[in-house]
């Protein structure tokens, strides 16, 4: 009897603790149980452990409930809209269309412009021209320090390629549209359009 008794307390014991019972009611718990003669004990301890399953069955559905409702709301709250990612200049070419300067007219003068992956070259009115270029993916556009031939021409000519610099180096942003490639200021403003050859 006092087996049974002993075996019984540990289990008991177990139980309780697995369903968080506070210390002193699993000690009183215990002490009122194994009064109960044998038969009624192993009742008892059938309900507890059936009870201890469904509880912790309950518990792991509900944190699995919980677990797929804070990723669908993740996924519902993950912003899906495509962001806007302006072509590379690389491997293109263009002639110029338009100017913001009237001094600058492309029906009169050839003014190109090349670009590889750093580079940009092409003509210029009068000269050949060259030097380092950045761009990124949100049309950020910066010319470095551009070279050219030392030729002389018409003096319509030399004011027009002196103009296509100066807008060239104040060009900040840029955007491709079809066969179009617009260059525009820190104002926002379109300085420079060229169309694709």
């Amino acid at each position: 009897m006092l087996i049974a008794e002993s075996i019984g307390a540990f289990q008991i014991q177990d139980i309780c603790r697995r369903m968080s019972i506070v210390p002193f009611l699993l000690s009183s718990a215990t002490r009122c149980v194994l009064r109960l003669p044998s038969r009624r004990l192993h009742g008892i301890l059938l309900t507890l452990t059936e009870r201890n399953e469904n509880t912790m069955r309950r518990t792991s559905n509900t944190f699995t409930s919980v677990g797929l409702i804070v990723i669908l709301f993740a996924l519902g709250c993950h912003n899906t809209t495509p962001v806007a990612v302006t072509p590379s200049l690389r491997d293109t070419k263009w002639q110029l269309a338009a100017s913001i300067d009237a001094t600058l007219d492309p029906a009169k003068f050839a003014i190109t412009a090349d670009f590889d992956e750093t580079n940009m070259s092409g003509r210029s009115a009068v000269n050949r021209y060259g030097g380092p270029y950045a761009v990124s993916s949100d049309g950020s556009f910066k010319t470095g320090a551009l070279h050219s031939t030392r030729m002389a021409g018409p003096e319509d000519a030399m004011r027009a390629e002196s103009t296509y610099f100066e807008l060239l180096g104040r060009a900040r942003r840029y955007s491709v549209t079809g066969a179009n490639l617009t260059l525009t200021d820190e104002g926002s403003q379109t300085i420079l359009t060229f169309t694709a050859r």
